[in-house]
């Protein structure tokens, strides 16, 4: 047999150097290799990311959703997701780890925002709404001037993961591609965990239900080039939460500052009982 000018007698098809088999195994070689120079880089880049400025935001986030989340789960369930969402859209592995971190930081601003608020049963009057409001840019306040390339990006997701793509959100009424791609990505994860969590507000929705919504919403208050490909995301997140193989929710069980916000609240609950 012939091949690019060369003589191959057909046992060297299976048993040469550049039979199929030879081929097969340099490649799954190669992408041994590749992935495991990936995972070098995404440690490196995760090194870098533990910063103490990162880790005392953090912290921030975690005690601003206590009222909306008590197991500070929220944050990082939303951080996870947009990560998913960012590799499944094919951005860059450094974006990807950054955006992950970065997401879980949306809702600093709500820890300058009044408890009575948060915790309010029913819909907000048109006061509280404005105050409520207000997180996004308190958020991006507390945020601005940061040297580290994840809470910059933080920043920019804490003042716009509540703008909608037909302008109509807040607190810059910014429309389409104007809003920050890495607010974009976050604003369906935020909304995703919020719909099917129980907030003080209202009950969970069922997964189903939540994915028709943000269907409906499809060009109205999310990026329509997002929600497909988030829906896809959705397909391996889901089973992957009920089976609790999401990252970084463990070490929330021996978080100090959740368990001491959970004595608190408890201790003021028998109070008024």
């Amino acid at each position: 047999m012939r091949q690019e000018g060369v003589n191959v007698q057909p046992h060297e098809l299976i048993h040469g150097p550049n039979s199929i088999k030879a081929k097969v195994e340099k490649h799954e070689e190669l992408a041994a290799i590749h992935e495991e120079l990936a995972k070098l880089r995404t440690d490196a880049i995760l090194k870098e990311i533990r910063s103490v400025a990162y880790d005392t935001a953090e912290n921030w986030a975690l005690a601003a959703e206590f009222f909306d989340d008590q197991t500070g789960q929220h944050c990082f369930r939303v951080g996870h997701l947009a990560g998913m969402l960012a590799r499944e859209i094919g951005l860059e592995n450094e974006y990807c780890v950054r955006i992950e971190h970065a997401a879980r930081l949306h809702d600093i601003g709500k820890i300058g925002i009044n408890e009575m608020i948060l915790l309010k049963p029913g819909p907000l009057d048109p006061s509280e709404l404005t105050a409520m409001r207000a997180h996004a840019e308190v958020g991006a306040f507390m945020l601005q001037g940061a040297k580290d390339p994840v809470l910059q990006m933080a920043a920019v997701i804490a003042k716009h993961h509540h703008e909608w793509w037909n302008g109509a959100g807040y607190p810059s009424s910014l429309a389409d591609r104007r809003i920050p791609m890495a607010a974009r990505i976050c604003a369906l994860a935020d909304v995703y965990d919020a719909l099917t969590h129980v907030r003080p507000y209202k009950g969970a929705w069922p997964h189903r239900v939540a994915v028709e919504e943000m269907l409906n919403l499809s060009g109205v208050q999310f990026d329509p080039h997002l929600v497909r490909p988030f829906l896809r995301v959705l397909e391996r997140y889901v089973p992957a939460l009920a089976d609790g193989r999401i990252p970084g929710l463990d070490q929330l069980k021996t978080n100090g500052l959740i368990a001491s916000r959970k004595k608190l609240m408890e201790t003021i609950a028998g109070s008024v009982a």
